[in-house]
């Protein structure tokens, strides 16, 4: 079943994007609101999606502001707290669309930094949450003069791009995976300086604020080969936050979990740690 569209009016004119994939011959068990990550769009899901549907979820995606269909300069911002008030925005139409279904907030990569930085700055962003390579620390050295000027334009020019520095060829072990992400004329490679330093701010934050604030429980789940973002990250997250977190490493896997060859196993691991979650807080 292919996904409805539909966009998010937001402040200062901003277009957000949607796409919303429901299950078509059952009743709706649970949502799950979707962010992706840097660089790409929900288009990207339309598979795992598809997945979920099948085992009667709704899946709500958006292309974050400046990404995919969604208006902006590309990799561009304002501020992190815009995208946590498009994701809380999101939890309230799924939540008016479909009342009686527990919500589950599902962030890859930047997309998984977003969704814990939302768990702490939006109350309506304090669901089950679901993280896949979350973009906690990078899982290689970013170049020290980009950092510092990054840092140094922040206040000057934070609306400067730079290039995002990242290994195309660490998202998959399947070439045709990345050949289809290479050729994807929604994808690119751009990220400003104001994003990367709201994205320093959201690491800190979920770093100082999350083992205490966060309360709902939380899936962190990473490819122990992944290149891109840090496995050591997600593990000392997941450390720090104590028993709510369940952290899964898959010791064959790049990146993209979802598109890696175990994506099937991947799928089933998630989807069973959502129904035990759901059952243990009376929500199915």
């Amino acid at each position: 079943m292919g996904p409805t569209n539909f966009e998010m009016r937001r402040p200062e004119n901003r277009i957000v994007h949607v796409r919303c994939w429901q299950p078509s011959d059952r009743h709706v068990e649970g949502v799950v609101v979707l962010i992706h990550g840097l660089g790409e769009h929900s288009g990207r899901y339309t598979h795992w999606a598809a997945k979920f549907c099948n085992q009667g979820f709704a899946v709500y995606a958006l292309d974050l502001a400046g990404h995919g269909r969604s208006s902006g300069k590309r990799g561009h911002i304002a501020s992190f707290g815009g995208l946590y008030d498009d994701v809380a925005e999101l939890v309230t139409i799924a939540r008016k669309n479909h009342p009686d279904a527990p919500i589950h907030i599902y962030g890859h990569s930047m997309g998984g930094a977003i969704a814990l930085g939302a768990a702490i700055n939006r109350p309506l962003c304090q669901t089950t949450l679901i993280t896949t390579g979350p973009a906690i620390a990078p899982g290689f050295e970013p170049p020290a003069w980009k950092i510092s000027l990054a840092k140094f334009l922040d206040r000057w020019a934070p609306g400067l791009v730079l290039g995002n520095e990242l290994d195309i060829q660490g998202i998959s072990q399947d070439p045709k995976v990345v050949a289809a992400y290479k050729r994807d004329p929604l994808v690119h490679s751009k990220l400003s300086v104001r994003w990367f330093n709201d994205w320093l701010r959201c690491v800190e934050q979920i770093k100082t604020r999350g083992p205490k604030e966060i309360t709902s429980p939380v899936l962190i789940v990473h490819g122990a080969k992944d290149k891109l973002t840090s496995p050591r990250a997600s593990e000392d997250l997941s450390r720090s936050m104590g028993e709510r977190v369940t952290f899964k490493l898959w010791p064959n896997d790049l990146h993209e979990l979802h598109n890696e060859p175990d994506h099937d196993q991947v799928f089933n691991f998630i989807q069973s740690w959502i129904r035990s979650t759901m059952k243990e807080t009376g929500s199915t």
